[in-house]
Protein backbone atom coordinates (compact mmCIF):
# COMPACT_ATOMS: atom_id res chain seq x y z
CA UNK A 1 0.00 0.00 0.00
CA UNK A 2 1.42 3.40 -0.95
CA UNK A 3 1.78 6.22 1.48
CA UNK A 4 -0.59 9.18 1.27
CA UNK A 5 1.15 12.56 1.36
CA UNK A 6 -0.44 15.68 2.82
CA UNK A 7 0.41 18.81 0.83
CA UNK A 8 -0.60 22.35 1.81
CA UNK A 9 -0.86 25.13 -0.75
CA UNK A 10 -0.69 28.38 1.19
CA UNK A 11 -1.57 31.95 0.20
CA UNK A 12 -2.61 35.06 2.09
CA UNK A 13 -6.33 34.32 2.32
CA UNK A 14 -6.57 30.66 1.31
CA UNK A 15 -9.06 31.16 -1.50
CA UNK A 16 -7.36 32.63 -4.57
CA UNK A 17 -3.87 31.64 -5.54
CA UNK A 18 -3.74 28.72 -3.10
CA UNK A 19 -6.76 27.17 -4.81
CA UNK A 20 -5.13 27.59 -8.22
CA UNK A 21 -1.90 26.07 -6.91
CA UNK A 22 -3.84 23.24 -5.25
CA UNK A 23 -5.55 22.28 -8.52
CA UNK A 24 -2.30 22.30 -10.47
CA UNK A 25 -0.25 20.56 -7.77
CA UNK A 26 -2.90 17.87 -7.32
CA UNK A 27 -2.98 17.20 -11.07
CA UNK A 28 0.80 17.08 -11.36
CA UNK A 29 1.37 14.90 -8.29
CA UNK A 30 -1.41 12.44 -9.09
CA UNK A 31 -0.19 12.16 -12.69
CA UNK A 32 3.27 11.39 -11.27
CA UNK A 33 1.73 8.50 -9.33
CA UNK A 34 1.64 9.94 -5.82
CA UNK A 35 -1.29 9.43 -3.48
CA UNK A 36 -1.85 12.98 -2.20
CA UNK A 37 -4.29 15.06 -0.21
CA UNK A 38 -3.76 18.66 -1.33
CA UNK A 39 -5.41 21.42 0.69
CA UNK A 40 -5.51 25.15 -0.04
CA UNK A 41 -5.23 27.36 3.03
CA UNK A 42 -4.30 30.72 4.44
CA UNK A 43 -1.22 31.45 6.53
CA UNK A 44 -3.08 31.50 9.87
CA UNK A 45 -4.85 28.18 9.25
CA UNK A 46 -1.55 26.54 8.29
CA UNK A 47 -0.23 27.16 11.79
CA UNK A 48 -0.24 23.93 13.80
CA UNK A 49 -0.63 21.66 10.78
CA UNK A 50 1.87 18.85 10.16
CA UNK A 51 1.91 18.31 6.39
CA UNK A 52 4.51 16.40 4.40
CA UNK A 53 5.07 19.34 2.05
CA UNK A 54 4.12 23.02 1.80
CA UNK A 55 3.87 24.83 -1.54
CA UNK A 56 3.70 28.63 -1.55
CA UNK A 57 5.03 31.86 -3.02
CA UNK A 58 8.27 33.57 -1.95
CA UNK A 59 6.30 36.40 -0.33
CA UNK A 60 4.11 34.09 1.75
CA UNK A 61 7.02 31.80 2.72
CA UNK A 62 8.42 34.60 4.91
CA UNK A 63 5.13 34.75 6.84
CA UNK A 64 4.74 31.03 7.52
CA UNK A 65 5.23 29.38 10.89
CA UNK A 66 8.04 26.87 11.31
CA UNK A 67 7.29 23.54 9.66
CA UNK A 68 9.14 20.24 10.10
CA UNK A 69 8.62 19.56 6.40
CA UNK A 70 10.00 21.19 3.26
CA UNK A 71 8.51 24.54 2.25
CA UNK A 72 8.79 24.85 -1.52
CA UNK A 73 8.56 28.20 -3.26
CA UNK A 74 6.70 28.09 -6.56
CA UNK A 75 7.41 31.11 -8.76
CA UNK A 76 4.65 30.53 -11.32
CA UNK A 77 1.54 28.74 -10.07
CA UNK A 78 0.50 28.06 -13.68
CA UNK A 79 3.78 26.37 -14.64
CA UNK A 80 3.05 22.66 -14.34
CA UNK A 81 6.64 21.74 -15.16
CA UNK A 82 7.98 23.92 -12.31
CA UNK A 83 5.45 22.42 -9.88
CA UNK A 84 6.31 18.92 -11.06
CA UNK A 85 10.05 19.41 -10.78
CA UNK A 86 10.02 21.06 -7.35
CA UNK A 87 7.21 19.13 -5.64
CA UNK A 88 8.13 15.67 -6.94
CA UNK A 89 11.77 16.26 -6.03
CA UNK A 90 10.82 16.96 -2.41
CA UNK A 91 8.39 14.03 -2.16
CA UNK A 92 11.10 11.70 -3.46
CA UNK A 93 13.35 12.88 -0.62
CA UNK A 94 10.76 12.04 2.06
CA UNK A 95 9.53 8.74 0.58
Amino acid sequence: MSRKYEVLCVCGFGIGSSLLLKMNAETVLKNAGYDVQVDPMDVTSANGRTPDLVLTSAEIATQLPEFSCPVVIIENFMDLEEIHQKACNEIEKIK
